[in-house]
């Protein structure tokens, strides 16, 4: 379940840097103070979406391994 999400996440920043790189004369009128090509700007903001993918799958996925299988199996 982590890693689906995970990859479903990495897939999304990889589409999202790679429109955002592609957009950077539409970009260079809205940002004053950073460069649209900032790589640091870009992996940091890479590595909080990544980890915020990972926070939000990690949640849900040990609530679920707290569950009892057969309790789950009965409620079907």
């Amino acid at each position: 379940m982590i890693g689906r999400a995970l990859l479903i996440g990495t897939l999304g920043v990889a589409i999202g840097v790679g429109l955002s790189i592609l957009s950077t004369p539409f970009l260079d009128a809205l940002l004053s103070q950073v460069k649209p090509r900032d790589p640091l700007t870009i992996a940091v903001l890479a590595f909080l979406l990544i980890a915020v993918t990972l926070l939000a799958s990690f949640v849900p996925a040990r609530r679920a391994t707290r569950v009892d299988p057969l309790t789950s199996l009965r409620a079907e």
